[in-house]
């Protein structure tokens, strides 16, 4: 699920489904990452960002590469 910017109320909310259901959240938010969406993508220096909650993303049974978890910047 995709988690579009403009939801900072309902967040939590829409990542206690997520969770319920086993779907995989994402966004182009960071800080909604590091709230509990399972990847985000941002920008840092000018450069793209992948960001891993691994805790979120093991709770639903993704499971990523080490390559890359190399390249993510990872929440734990």
């Amino acid at each position: 699920l995709y988690i579009t910017p403009g939801f900072d109320n309902n967040l939590s909310q829409i990542l206690d489904i997520c969770s319920e259901n086993n779907i995989l959240s994402m966004t182009g938010v960071p800080s909604y990452a590091e709230s509990g969406t399972a990847i985000g993508l941002g920008i840092k220096n000018d450069k793209p960002e992948i960001i891993i909650n691994l805790k979120v993303s093991k709770q639903i049974g993704a499971d990523f590469s080490a390559d890359i978890l190399k390249l993510a910047r990872v929440i734990k």
